[in-house]
């Protein structure tokens, strides 16, 4: 980079006549491309005043107090026909060329103005004056003036505002020292953080996360920025914590000074090392209260619990296969005194069994609290031993806490069983009319007589065919279909305009034991208020029936006489 643009690149400042606002600019870059850049000091050999620049983006523009004066470097083609065009209440004041450290007035004279101004030099600078409030642009343009290379938007207002800018400022939890987790990290499967390096990275509040593990430190970064979106690099946050939170070392808050807009970060731990906290961390500057936050820092475990979450099937070993088809699955859970979750996974283990020639291992496949599921619990596979075997037994599982205490659970029940032998089918009443809701159930049991396990096929590794005449299944039965608790439940409705007496049937092909298909008799009336059909027929037959019945008794009598 050539010494002028060095010096121009440190010597611009914008300033103001009036003595209004604070300097907020964005440093310019250091690329030398075509465009517009905000610059940080007098132009040339003009005396520096009190800036009025409210804030400025290369990108997005600017706002500056009326009366103020502001430096934008021109960076142009070369070509000597590039020029520097000004809308609304502005008007250029100074060209200035480093090369030659000579300035041009533009208009006469420091209180004079124009609109357009030609760069004689590829690298310029130029200062302009606010002349009233309102809107306006800078804009460069090249080849003679036609071709717009840049242009930036300029507000005039009677004053800065000073304060902060809660719309820009953000305020995050996370488990991060010296990063942010933006929104698009944060919409990752597994976040990464992005680590500080502009103030542009922060652009939520969102939290990464809220509950952190015993002895863990939580981190509350703050990204402080003015009712402009400038950066604040001066005065005071503050954090304080309630329930005697550890805030940077101290209980119940601390006070910190700004010391850039972004990565200001207060560290948080519980009072007490494995004892549960939950805070409520309320995070301001100088006195404006930017956000309130909420976590949890567990405490030890204190106990385990657990319960059989799928029936086991006969035969399966504990491991990933088991959970993949869930089928003899425990979840558990390992809490502290406050109910708050503990991650935890290869610690938890299988304490005793009562029937341990059926059941006699558990394996751990998803921690409690894990970090990719942090509220759910914990699952373990059991195994069941014998592919011809079933029944139950009750299994115990421990831990042991960061103390060294054994943590263990009450006895769960845990069930092992075949695959279908037998099955049959009901439904839920006898009598439908047309339109009714019907629920249809399959139920299967194993060559032992007990429930065939959870998540067992329909079609028990075979096919399977369920009809239901005069029904529609909302969702049609298929061999591939899975038990629970032993059975298979399937909603029909009831088709309209029929009526009769129907038999439900179920056949399964894959069943050990049973051929025939199962069924289940049932009727259907058309659901009209006056008499049916079989209605008038069967009191036709009965009429007739009570006819024959007097002709009888007419007979008898006749012969007695």
């Amino acid at each position: 980079m050539s010494t002028k643009t060095n010096f121009k690149r440190v010597a611009l400042v914008a300033v103001a006549a009036l003595g209004l606002g604070v300097l907020t600019s964005v440093a310019p870059a250091n690329a030398a491309a075509s465009g517009l850049t905000f610059v940080a000091n007098g132009v040339g050999t003009q005396p520096s005043v009190t800036s009025g620049l409210c804030a400025s983006s290369n990108t997005t523009g600017g706002t500056v107090a009326l009366g103020s004066l502001f430096s934008i470097d021109a960076t142009g083609t070369g070509a000597t026909t590039d020029r520097i065009v000004v809308t609304g209440p502005l008007s250029i004041k100074i060209v200035y060329d480093a090369s030659a450290n000579t300035t041009t007035v533009a208009t006469g004279s420091i209180n004079g103005g124009a609109t357009t101004a030609t760069l004689t030099e590829n690298d310029e600078s130029v200062l302009i004056q606010a002349t009233g409030v309102g809107t306006g642009s800078v804009a460069l343009y090249s080849t003679s003036g036609t071709v717009l290379v840049q242009s930036l938007p300029i507000t005039v207002v009677a004053s800065c505002s000073s304060g902060v800018g809660l719309a820009y400022s953000y305020v995050q939890v996370s488990d991060s020292a010296s990063a942010w987790y933006t929104t698009t990290d944060l919409g990752e499967t597994t976040p990464s953080a992005t680590t500080w390096d502009s103030v542009s990275v922060a652009d939520t509040s969102a939290d990464q996360k809220t509950t952190f593990a015993n002895n863990a430190t939580a981190y509350v970064a703050v990204n402080v920025e003015d009712v402009y979106g400038a950066d604040v690099t001066t005065g005071y946050l503050t954090a304080t914590a309630t329930n005697g939170a550890i805030v940077n070392g101290i209980a119940g808050g601390a006070t910190a000074g700004v010391t850039h807009s972004y990565g200001n970060t207060f560290t948080v731990r519980q009072p007490t090392a494995g004892a549960p906290l939950s805070t409520t961390i309320t995070v301001s500057y100088n006195g404006t209260v930017l956000a309130t936050k909420n976590l949890t820092i567990a405490g030890t475990a204190s106990s385990i619990t657990g319960v059989m979450a799928y029936s086991g099937a006969s035969g399966q070993a504990a491991g990933s296969a088991a959970l993949t088809a869930l089928q003899g699955v425990i979840s558990f859970r390992v809490t502290d005194s406050a109910g708050n979750q503990i991650t935890t996974s290869s610690s938890v283990a299988l304490y005793g069994s009562s029937n341990d020639a059926l059941v006699n291992q558990i394996a751990v496949g998803r921690e409690n609290a894990a970090a990719a599921t942090p509220t759910k619990s914990g699952l373990a596979t059991y195994n069941c031993i014998g592919a011809t075997k079933s029944g139950s037994s009750a299994v115990v599982l421990y831990t042991v806490n960061g103390a060294g205490a054994v943590l263990k659970t009450a006895p769960i029940n845990v069930t092992c069983s075949g695959g279908t032998a037998t099955y049959k089918v009901a439904l839920d009443k006898a009598a439908y009319k047309s339109g009714d809701i019907a629920t249809v159930t399959i139920s299967a049991l194993d060559a032992n007589g007990k429930a065939v396990a959870d998540n067992t096929e329909l079609g028990n590794d075979g096919s399977a065919s369920v009809a239901v005449p005069g029904m529609t299944a909302v969702t049609a039965p298929v061999s591939t279909d899975v038990s629970s608790e032993g059975a298979w439940t399937y909603t029909y409705t009831v088709n309209s305009a029929i009526s009769g007496g129907f038999a439900a049937a179920v056949s399964i092909a894959g069943a050990e034991v049973q051929v025939t298909p199962a069924t289940t008799q049932y009727t259907i009336s058309d659901g009209a208020t006056g008499v049916s059909n079989a209605d008038v027929l069967k009191a036709i037959v009965s009429l007739i029936a009570s006819i024959n019945k007097q002709i009888a008794a007419l007979q008898k009598a006749l012969l007695k006489k």
